[in-house]
């Protein structure tokens, strides 16, 4: 997901790289709506847990999860969101 939205142009931050690959969804949600960034996820399960809804509620975190289970379907999500962040950008 990371390589599409960059070779969009896009600054994109990875979890890992930045957080223990086993944090708390609420923990690195947190951190995320501090750092005012957008979070594009695959995990599904993250809409339906009452913690990481909360966190992202109350940190204010805008962000996409993307619940198709296809590559091939995520990429062309991936392709979406990146036009649209350019032209967030450019406003």
């Amino acid at each position: 997901m990371a390589g599409i939205l960059r070779t969009a142009g896009l600054s994109v931050e990875v979890h890992d790289d930045h957080f223990p690959q086993d944090a708390l969804d609420p923990e690195w949600l947190r951190a995320v709506g501090e750092r005012n960034w957008v979070v594009v996820t695959r995990d599904e399960r993250i809409r339906y847990r009452v913690a990481e809804k909360q966190a992202i509620r109350r940190a204010k975190v805008r962000a996409f999860v993307l619940a198709a289970q296809a590559i091939c379907v995520q990429k062309c999500w991936l392709r979406f969101f990146s036009e649209r962040f350019r032209r967030f950008g450019e406003q």
